[in-house]
């Protein structure tokens, strides 16, 4: 069958984020395809650090708009939440999910944050097997 199966979305909760969702969940309906989104957290510092479980549940609320929003949709949808580097996270589930379309929203850093921490879309866009569609939200 031609078109998308297999559409993964990254999402962080930021703005940009859901605008690349809304934009999969589109897609995906309009393919047949079903849609999956990933969310990344950072590793904890400690095993007493509680960022990574406060990461968690901030990201629980918008998943959960995202999921009816399929509901609505009627698009199958997943949703999960891993620890570590949002890119690698993005690559590996890429690979092993053997997905058609990586869908993310971009965020506007500042140049040196740009230096410092990289752009996740731009190091899915040079490794990724799979077409990468970066969305970039309305300013």
């Amino acid at each position: 069958m031609p078109g998308f199966q297999k559409i993964l979305v990254g999402f962080d909760g930021s703005k940009g984020a859901e605008v690349a969702f809304e934009l999969a969940l589109e897609i995906a309906g309009r393919f047949g395809a079903s849609l999956e989104a990933l969310a990344t957290v950072s590793p904890p510092m400690t095993d007493r650090d509680p960022a990574s479980t406060e990461e968690r549940e901030l990201l629980r609320a918008p998943l959960e708009r995202c999921a009816a929003r399929a509901r609505e949709k009627k698009v199958p949808f997943a949703e999960r939440i891993e620890t570590g580097d949002a890119g690698q996270r993005l690559l590996e589930a890429v690979r092993h999910g053997r997905f058609d379309l990586v869908v993310i929203g971009r965020r506007r850093l500042s140049r040196p944050a740009y230096w410092i921490l990289g752009s996740v879309s731009e190091q899915v866009i040079r490794r990724s097997p799979c077409p990468v569609l970066v969305v970039e939200p309305s300013p």
